[in-house]
Order: structure tokens, then C-alpha cells, then sequence
């Protein structure tokens, strides 16, 4: 397998409800700003219209404002009239000159510059005042009309803010929903398991097994640059630097043609006729330690010594080392 390719698939039908859930309550939570926008632009079109109204108001108010003081200037005129009729006396009527018509044989034709009759400028009088009563009582209206628009006016700005606080915490509610949706999809991708690197397949669980959390659902050995672990005796690291090539093999690699090429120190019994990967010593430690009772070695009185780790170059031939395979280390100098 390659890294990141697929190789195990598990359940994930209760992964797959959460991730539509999450996604469902993402959905709800968007709709919840949708509607507070919707109701934010309500409000905002109603006080476009109260202000609307209101300057509607304003203008009738003050158009009978104008009426008012012209009704008021005219009563006042006729006031003044009607009292200069009775200051005149006789029903305020002024004397036929000589030579007019005779009462009762054709209508009196009033000459220029006489008084009308008092009855009639009474009876203006008693319209103009019931006008300016209704004017005035009409007036009062419209004040209280105004404060009531200008109450709702603030009522619908309080409630203007109190829809955009909301909306706020509807957006905060949208990313902790957008929260949990990636976490749900990514506790879902977790079902899906892929190879950490290039390698092989050595063994792989069955369709059907139920396991435990943190069970091995695959071993895969490795390919590619394997390192391998040897010991030194503390003189042998005259010949042995950071950077030393080295040539690993083992007696069941594939049989190859020809020398194995420079000679050098080994760590083991030496190279036999099989094919070798190449390699460099990428590692050397600072102390002698006791080598592990594993580590088997030339040396039969080796009681201390120094661990070197060595890079190798995989090739065709011989792509990959099995991990704790043991084999020969041929170290050929720089």
C-alpha cells in the first residue's frame, strides 16, 4: 500500500446520523437568521411609514394651525363689527336719505358704506366660533396622535435593537452549529482508515469483527529507508564516522554475482554471496553501554560497547528489511 491509501472501512452508521444531525440543527440555526433579518427589515419598513404618516400629520396640523388664526382673525372682525352696529342704535340701520324709496314699496337698497344687517354678523359670529371649536378640538387630536407615533416610534426602535441583539447571538449559535457539523464530519472520517506510509500488508482484521477501542485494525511493515542497530567495540570507531558508508546483508537475501566490494569492519560474521543494501551510518552514541544479549557479535569478550545506527537505501533487489531481522553490517569507510 501507499500512504494515505484506503484500507479498512468501519461501521459508521451512527457517525452518518450525528453528521446529519449537526447539520440539521446548522440549518435550524440559519433560519433562526434569516427570520430575525426578515423581522428587523418589518420593523425598519414600519417606521419608515410612521415617519411617513407622521409628516402627513405635521402638515395637516399646520395647515389647520393657518386656518385657525384666519378663522380667529375674521371672528374678531366681526366682533367688532357687531359692536359698532349696536353702538349706531336703531336696530343699526342708518336713516333713508332724502329722496329714497319709501318703506315697504321696494327693497331698501343699502347705499354704500352701510352696515350689515346684525343678525347676519351674529350668526357669523356663532359659526366662526363653532369652527374654531372644532378646529381646535381637531388640533388636540392630532397632538395626541403625535405623541402616540412618537411612542411607537421608540418602541419600534427598542425593538429595532433588541432584534439586532438577538440576531447576534443567532450568528453565534451559527458557528458553534458550523462547529459541531466539522466535528461530526471529521469523527465520520475517522471511520475511513488509511495507511500512515508506504509498506506492506502483513495482517488486517476480518469483515464482521467487533473491536475494542485502540484494537490494531492493520500491520504494515514499512518499505523504503530501513535503520538498522549495531555495537562497536570502543576501538573499532577509529574507522566508523557520521556519514560512513556500510553495506547490510544477510545469508537469506537473493544470491548476486561478483565481490561485495571494498572491505571494511563488520559487526557479524561478515558478507557472504548474497546481494547487500546500501547504506550510512546516520547516528553514532556519545557512551559505551552493555550491548543486548541479542546483539550477536565476533568479539567473544565485547562487555561494552558503543550503539551506531545505520540508514539503508533499499534497491530492487532487496526493497525492504523486515523489523528485528538480523543481519551482517559491512562498514567500507567514507
Amino acid at each position: 500500500v501507499s500512504a494515505g491509501q484506503e484500507i479498512a472501512r468501519l461501521d459508521s452508521a451512527a457517525l452518518d446520523a450525528n453528521a446529519a444531525v449537526a447539520k440539521a440543527s446548522l440549518a435550524g440555526a440559519k433560519a433562526q437568521v434569516g427570520v430575525l433579518d426578515d423581522a428587523i427589515d418589518t420593523v425598519g419598513s414600519n417606521r419608515a411609514t410612521i415617519a411617513s404618516e407622521r409628516k402627513k400629520v405635521n402638515d395637516a396640523a399646520a395647515q389647520l394651525a393657518t386656518t385657525r388664526k384666519q378663522l380667529a382673525a375674521q371672528l374678531a372682525d366681526l366682533k367688532a363689527l357687531l359692536a359698532k352696529i349696536e353702538a349706531m342704535g336703531a336696530g343699526g340701520r342708518p336713516p333713508i336719505p332724502p329722496g329714497g324709496v319709501p318703506t315697504g314699496t321696494a327693497p331698501p337698497v343699502a347705499p354704500p358704506g352701510a352696515l350689515p344687517d346684525p343678525a347676519q354678523v351674529r350668526a357669523g359670529i356663532v359659526k366662526l366660533t363653532a369652527a374654531l371649536a372644532k378646529i381646535d378640538a381637531g388640533l388636540a387630536k392630532v397632538a395626541s396622535g403625535r405623541a402616540k407615533l412618537s411612542s411607537a416610534t421608540a418602541k419600534l426602535s427598542d425593538a429595532r435593537v433588541q432584534l439586532r441583539d438577538l440576531r447576534g447571538l443567532a450568528l453565534a449559535g451559527v458557528d458553534g452549529a458550523a462547529v459541531g457539523v466539522n466535528a461530526a464530519e471529521y469523527q465520520r472520517s475517522l471511520a475511513i482508515l488509511r495507511s500512515p506510509s508506504d509498506g506492506y500488508v502483513v495482517s488486517v482484521v476480518t469483515v464482521g469483527d467487533v473491536l475494542a477501542p485502540g484494537a490494531t485494525i492493520a500491520d504494515i511493515r514499512r518499505s523504503g529507508p530501513a535503520r538498522v542497530t549495531t555495537w562497536l567495540a570502543p576501538d573499532r570507531l577509529r574507522d566508523v564516522r557520521f556519514g560512513t558508508k556500510v553495506e547490510v546483508s544477510a545469508d537469506w537475501f537473493p544470491a548476486r554475482t561478483g565481490g561485495i566490494g571494498r572491505s571494511g569492519a563488520s559487526s557479524g560474521a561478515g558478507a557472504s554471496g548474497s546481494s547487500a543494501i546500501p547504506g550510512r551510518v546516520t547516528s553514532i552514541s556519545t557512551r559505551a553501554e552493555y550491548p543486548p544479549t541479542s546483539f550477536a557479535t565476533s568479539e567473544i569478550h565485547l562487555t561494552r560497547a558503543i550503539r551506531v545506527e545505520i540508514t539503508t537505501s533499499p534497491t530492487a533487489e532487496q526493497p525492504a528489511l523486515p523489523p528485528g531481522t538480523p543481519v551482517d553490517v559491512r562498514f567500507l569507510g567514507k
